[in-house]
């Protein structure tokens, strides 16, 4: 679904995904969008893994599709509970986002 590429990642298929409930309006990301996961390089190794990387995918697309950050850090946060990430883990990433989002 995605390929290394520099410092970040680069998705090589089409990502779609539900907000909400089934049925509902869909978020499709297209295939070679560029994306990364912005965190220190020492704290890299604890977030990876498919989840991590389809909801920064997901958050910084719609970042790029003219998003408010509040609402594309809502975003994160609900792909990372669908892909099962803990509690304390989704809370320390989403932190981050938000706090980021106010600093820029």
């Amino acid at each position: 679904m995605w390929v290394p590429d520099g410092d970040g990642y680069r998705l090589t298929a089409p990502l779609v995904w539900g907000i909400g409930r089934a049925g509902g309006p869909q978020v499709v990301v297209p295939a070679g969008f560029a994306f990364d996961v912005s965190v220190p390089r020492p704290l890299r190794p604890r977030f990876r893994g498919e989840a991590v990387l389809r909801a920064a995918c997901l958050h910084d697309w719609c970042l790029a599709d003219g998003w408010r950050w509040v609402a594309a850090a809502a975003v994160f946060e609900e792909v990372l509970a669908e892909g099962g990430v803990s509690w304390w883990r989704r809370a320390a990433m989403v932190g981050a986002v938000r706090m980021w989002g106010w600093v820029r």
